[in-house]
């Protein structure tokens, strides 16, 4: 009875999404592409006002979105294929080896210490507070060299912004994958074989509410990354770009840890799901962060920042 009722859950939680996007939609076409509808005898004056304003912005918005969308640069390869480029691709796999190491081995270590215990209050903030301080200093000790992406769903999101080319992110991709199986590799050998915890989503959550968590937090994370690194209005708020990445981090596990794990990373999940050889909901937390992110690299790296794409110099 449980599943069954868990099921009706998740069946009426698609439906009802489903609905809402269909009724976004119809509205959308509605406004845009029904000739005079603001004019029409049987509406009143302030209703007519209102869709013709509402009109006018959507056709705005859709136009600068168009535009600025132009900006993504595919790349070319003497800059992806360059020295620079191969420091900051190595770069990017030490920094992910790193973060991973210390992400993933939190939570074996809170495994081991209470006998696989289920994850407690005061477990889930340590958990959170590692990942947070790992993905500090990750991103410090890479910003220099590779921009400390340390995460496949970031560079989507900068790439969508135009910060980066998309050859040289599907670079940074591999780096960061690479970096986070081998960490968890090495984590497998130094506990002993310890059993390498997955992200999944909890029990009584489904697969839908796990990818708009995702979308959420993983949003939240790109948009603090634009806001604070990216920018180029950032000022001294830069300084704290990696503390206040870290932090959203942190918050954004405290948050969704329960729920749908708080990954945020496609690369987190996706090293121990090699290394476990266990691939449940894995996909989950690809498709969520990398909505999130790239939503976020959308509005407010094609509409705050205005900017073109700069290569990576050849040499540093």
């Amino acid at each position: 009875m449980v599943i069954q009722g868990e099921a009706d859950h998740n069946r009426s939680s698609h439906l009802l999404i489903n609905n809402m996007l269909n009724m976004l939609l119809f509205l959308y076409l509605l406004l845009l592409y029904i000739p005079d509808l603001d004019k029409a005898y049987v509406l009143s004056e302030p209703f007519c006002i209102l869709i013709s304003s509402s009109r006018q912005f959507l056709q705005e918005f859709q136009q600068l979105l168009f535009s600025e969308m132009a900006r993504i640069a595919f790349g070319r390869f003497n800059d992806s294929f360059s020295l620079g480029s191969f420091k900051a691709y190595v770069a990017e796999f030490i920094s992910t080896l790193l973060f991973v190491f210390a992400g993933v081995g939190s939570a074996i270590a809170y495994d081991k210490l209470t006998s696989n215990a289920a994850l407690d209050p005061a477990g889930l903030v340590a958990i959170a507070i590692c990942h947070g301080f790992a993905l500090f200093v990750a991103v410090s000790v890479g910003a220099n060299i590779s921009g400390g992406h340390v995460n496949p769903a970031v560079t989507f999101g900068l790439a969508l912004g135009g910060q980066i080319t998309i050859l040289t992110g599907i670079f940074y991709w591999i780096a960061q994958l690479l970096g986070a199986i081998v960490a968890c590799f090495i984590l497998k050998f130094v506990t002993g074989g310890l059993t390498i915890p997955i992200h999944t989503v909890a029990a009584g959550v489904g697969a839908i509410e796990g990818v708009v968590f995702e979308i959420i937090i993983t949003f939240a994370l790109v948009y603090t990354v634009y806001a604070t690194a990216a920018d180029p209005k950032k000022g001294d708020i830069g300084i704290i770009a990696p503390i206040a990445i870290g932090f959203i981090v942190g918050a954004n596990i405290l948050a969704a840890g329960p729920f749908s794990g708080g990954s945020m990373n496609p690369a987190r999940s996706f090293g121990p799901a090699v290394v476990s050889g266990d691939f449940t909901d894995n996909w989950i937390y690809w498709v969520g962060p990398l909505i999130g992110g790239g939503l976020a690299g959308l509005i407010y790296g094609n509409v705050f920042i205005h900017s073109e794409h700069q290569p990576l110099v050849s040499e540093y």
